[in-house]
């Protein structure tokens, strides 16, 4: 009754019953309604248990997540010059994060069946600038809500009406390739950066309504 009074009910029977030297002389000690209520204790500590396993799936934290990039890809879409004689292809690659997409490349890895242009090498595969600066740009990065659009060709009618297109970035646009209104190219590209999963996807080329058109 003394340690009761000098240190409360609850810390008074937690100090006896590690004094006490038998386990059921340290349960009379405990409040008259423990026993109706102690059940509550196990059933509640299963019940958080259960709780846990059903949830751990949806909240378990991977730390390599957090250096992970989520990119994806909006186009492509046409961007047609002021005069209306050059269409040209764009896309935009978005980085929804949580990290810096590193070291992004956008690169042409087939065109099928092949051109029938003899010039054309088939050299893949052929990588693709950002707007605006050339193939040999430095490593390029996506913050995270940030996105950076790429350039994928020009396509043009040329002076004697016949339509070419800037597919050979190798040669900086000085390797025109034209393309016949019977031929249909279906065009398969890579996006890739170090630290996201690769995206690919595919666009038929061919000539519509004198124009060179990506569908």
């Amino acid at each position: 009754m003394t340690l009761m009074m000098q240190v409360g009910p609850h810390d008074a029977a937690t100090n006896v019953c590690g004094y006490l030297p038998i386990w059921h002389e340290c349960l009379k000690s405990l409040p008259p309604w423990f026993d109706s209520w102690a059940w509550l204790f196990p059933v509640a500590l299963l019940c958080l248990c259960v709780f846990g396993l059903v949830i751990w799936p949806f909240i378990k934290f991977d730390p390599l997540q957090a250096t992970k990039a989520k990119l994806s890809l909006d186009g492509p879409s046409l961007f047609q010059d002021k005069d209306g004689q050059q269409n040209r292809w764009r896309i935009r690659v978005i980085n929804a994060g949580p990290a810096s997409a590193r070291n992004i490349h956008v690169r042409l890895v087939s065109v099928d069946p092949r051109p029938k242009y003899g010039p054309w090498s088939g050299d893949y595969p052929y990588p693709v600038p950002p707007l605006g600066l050339t193939i040999d740009a430095p490593e390029r990065s996506i913050n995270p809500g940030d996105s950076e659009t790429f350039e994928l060709f020009m396509g043009w009618k040329s002076a004697s009406g016949e339509f070419y297109s800037s597919l050979d970035t190798r040669l900086s646009g000085h390797n025109p390739i034209r393309i016949e209104k019977d031929e249909r190219w279906k065009l398969t590209y890579e996006i890739t950066a170090e630290n996201a999963e690769l995206i690919a996807f595919s666009s038929m080329m061919f000539v519509e309504d004198d124009n060179v058109v990506l569908r």
